[in-house]
């Protein structure tokens, strides 16, 4: 929420205020972090902001929103690095989708905070613009990205009631008995619908703790009905914003051109079937005996930290893009039947130590298509060409040549999926 209170604090109390704010937040931040900073330990403080990053990487974690009902209501056992549209994978859609509802926000907080400044309106339509943004954000944020969990639209219970005094009357502070009655109606609908999701993710981890009537109502059918009415809810929602001025509506028409331009650009090696490397995509399965798989990378920058990475090379042979891996590994892509042919050059990286070997595997779909002779550490590359016509799921595999996995540094280079 941080920018949009900032827009607030900008438009409420001047730059000078605002310059205040954000003084503070910094002291408080060097505060708070004091003791890392004099132990010249920053990344400590990094990884304490990024940590979250796809620690729980399924579609959704007990949220009813739009990926649990992609996930058919198996939200917590889909990954959310498979395939939905074109070649774009479902966190980057969450992603570009929550986005596009932030950008929708601050720009109106940003553009219409500002004609109320100009207007010199009270400062009351700057709050309720404000609670707008905050709602428009938690809302899509619980509704729109994957790994988003049943507790993470808790705020809007709130927001909603904070909100409510400033829909409800009419310009003179008259409470108007309809729209009291439509605000009810809806706020109601969207408490008991969210306290049945957070209901439901209880009792499946706690079965003994739940109401009973409800604790029986858990299957896919009751629990994709709510993702679609909470859908819903927030559809009107944004509906009833898009109503309150031709300039909203302006600024959801250049979102969502926005919008649709980026998935466009992303899809476009796939509609002007070019080829396309593979690093393009994420595997939903991703498991190695030793460190992380490293996309345009060796596998020791698994250890490197923030500043230091090895690039991909074979007997000093160096490569842009790859996949840098460790025996015994295995890597599935969701690819979508899209492509006709995968190649690739193979081999073990310089950095690997002396005793290296391995052998390389191609499989679509669980079938073996290519399985490689023992690669040695002073092997050249060795270049690869298989056929993946209709295949889905495409997997690499390194394994350990029968030695042991020691100093088995491999590498997938310049892979390649062509139409």
């Amino acid at each position: 929420y941080a920018p949009v209170f900032f827009l607030f604090l900008w438009q409420t109390t001047g730059f000078t205020g605002l310059v205040r704010a954000v003084l503070g937040a910094a002291l408080g931040f060097i505060g708070l972090n004091i003791e890392f900073i004099a132990a010249k330990n920053s990344d400590r403080i990094l990884a304490s902001l990024t940590e979250n990053y796809d620690y729980f990487p399924w579609m959704s974690l007990m949220a009813y929103n739009l990926w649990w009902i992609v996930s058919e209501a198996r939200g917590l056992a889909t990954s959310d690095k498979l395939t939905v549209l074109g070649m774009i994978n479902a966190k980057t859609v969450g992603l570009l989708m929550f986005s596009s509802f932030y950008g929708f926000a601050a720009l109106r907080q940003y553009i219409e905070g500002r004609i109320t400044q100009l207007a010199k309106i009270r400062d009351a339509a700057l709050i309720k613009l404000l609670l707008e943004s905050l709602i428009v954000i938690n809302a899509a944020f619980f509704l729109f990205q994957t790994q988003s969990h049943d507790r993470y639209a808790y705020p809007l219970t709130v927001f909603l009631l904070l909100w409510a005094p400033f829909v409800i009357a009419d310009v003179k502070g008259k409470v108007v008995a309809l729209k009291l009655k439509i605000f009810s109606s809806a706020y109601i609908l969207f408490s008991l619908f969210y306290f049945y999701n957070l209901h439901t993710a209880l009792v499946v981890n706690y079965p003994n703790n739940g109401l009973p009537l409800l604790s029986a109502a858990i299957g896919p059918l009751y629990t994709i009905s709510a993702a679609y009415i909470l859908l819903a809810l927030f559809g009107l929602y944004v509906t009833s914003l898009l109503m309150t001025s031709r300039l909203t509506r302006r600024i959801a028409l250049a979102v969502i051109t926005v919008l649709a331009g980026s998935l466009l650009l992303l899809n476009k090696p796939l509609l002007t079937k070019q080829p396309v490397s593979l690093t393009a995509y994420t595997p939903f399965i991703s498991e190695q005996a030793y460190g992380t798989r490293q996309t345009n990378k060796a596998v020791q920058s698994s250890f490197g930290g923030a500043y230091k990475w090895t690039r991909l090379s074979v007997q000093y042979l160096f490569y842009d893009k790859g996949i840098g891996t460790h025996a015994n590994s295995r890597h599935v892509f969701d690819i979508k039947k899209h492509y006709r042919t995968f190649t690739a050059d193979v081999g073990i990286d310089t950095e690997a130590g002396a005793k290296a070997s391995a052998v390389f595997e191609v499989y679509g779909d669980n079938k073996l298509l290519f399985r490689s002779p023992v690669i040695k550490r002073y092997d050249l590359p060795h270049h690869i060409k298989t056929d993946i016509t209709g295949v889905t799921h495409l997997t690499l595999i390194t394994k350990d040549a029968g030695d042991g996995n020691y100093d088995d540094h491999t590498d997938w280079l310049n892979p390649m999926l062509l139409p």
